[in-house]
């Protein structure tokens, strides 16, 4: 969307506040989303059933009481099962969600000076569950850029273009969002590891 840039007037036929805008000031919006729910499938390789009670493939051993609960935590395989491990696989959805905004105005002071502003912001956040579908874990981005262009032009054979800009991202990353599946027989611990890229 996007179009030239009329200042009011004040009053019947009244003036314009400087200029009216015509063929001077344009401007420029444009929005972008995203909205991704994207099925995935998991495999992974958990401790086969006879693993679990210590039939093991190199003999049999006696497991520790203290361990079973730590050995509940892998899910149990949904898959074959080969000597000491198994395979379990999952589907699950992975979501994304992106906003893109960008703003432009340009302004002509005259045949030689003209002048240019974009403003773009980018926010953005997806999830989806970990490798052994026990939480949710995402993360959330943010990009914001301002620039300035300014163009003189002094004859025919010389033009002189100034810019000015800013920019800036933040990633947050790994959050965990929420569990998926309740954990049996040790205590609930959930920690929330937050790393952040910015520049």
């Amino acid at each position: 969307m996007g179009g030239p840039v009329y200042l009011p007037h004040f009053g019947e036929g009244g003036p314009a506040i400087g200029y009216k805008g015509k063929n001077r000031t344009f401007f420029f919006f444009d929005y972008e989303g995203l909205r991704q729910d994207l099925g995935t499938t998991t495999t992974l390789a958990v401790p086969s059933r006879a693993a679990r009670n210590g039939q093991l493939a190199g003999g049999t051993i006696t497991v520790n009481a203290l361990m079973r609960p730590f050995l509940n935590i892998y899910p149990l395989p949904n898959g074959t099962e080969t000597g000491d491990t198994g395979t379990f696989s999952f589907s699950s959805q992975a979501v994304t969600k992106e906003n893109l905004y960008t703003l432009r105005i340009d302004h002509k002071f005259s045949d030689k000076d003209s002048l240019n502003g974009i403003f773009l912001t980018d926010p953005s956040e997806d999830h989806s569950p970990d490798n052994f579908n026990f939480a949710q874990i995402g993360q959330k981005a943010s990009r914001k850029m301002i620039s300035l262009e300014e163009t003189h032009i002094f004859k025919s054979n010389l033009i002189n273009v100034a810019r000015i800009g800013y920019s800036r991202s933040v990633v947050v990353a790994p959050i965990t969002l929420a569990l998926s599946i309740p954990w049996r027989g040790i205590p609930l611990l959930v920690s929330r590891q937050v790393t952040r890229w910015g520049y």
